[in-house]
């Protein structure tokens, strides 16, 4: 109940005592239905706070999907790519911009060639300094 009593009021203007245990349980539902107003606000901010979450977590969801469908994706081509550090590459390699590296090793023994002039030139960039190999044509 309530910080005051009403029943001693209700006795002194004479009323019967099931009127005033009436009257009271009266002020019990008001109580109650104050602490439910709000509680009211308390569930509703819940809700909300729930449904952002829900979404948050959809969204997580979904982004896990995506990743987990793009790495198996290149699981499923593992070949297909060379790792960073001590692997080896077959074929062709076609590099379309700047290809830069701290050491160049060509497995290709050359051919030796007598008295033939060099008809091309190919520029090299050596650590900073340009440089020309010559090559030939014939």
């Amino acid at each position: 109940m309530r910080d005051f009593s009403i029943r001693r009021d209700l006795q002194d203007i004479g009323l019967p005592e099931r009127t005033i245990r009436v009257l009271e349980k009266v002020q019990l539902l008001i109580d109650a239905l104050e602490q439910l107003n709000t509680q009211g606000g308390a569930i509703t901010d819940l809700e909300t706070a729930t449904d952002a979450l829900d979404e948050a977590l959809e969204d997580a969801n979904l982004s896990l999907g995506s990743l987990d469908t793009r790495v198996d994706v290149l699981e499923a081509a593992a070949d297909d790519y060379v790792l960073k550090a001590g692997d080896t590459m077959s074929g062709a390699l076609n590099v379309n911009a700047l290809l830069e590296c701290d050491s160049l090793k060509i497995n290709t023994a050359p051919a030796a060639a007598a008295a033939v002039p060099s008809t091309h030139t190919v520029a090299v960039n050596l650590n900073g300094t340009v440089y020309y190999l010559l090559a030939s044509n014939v």
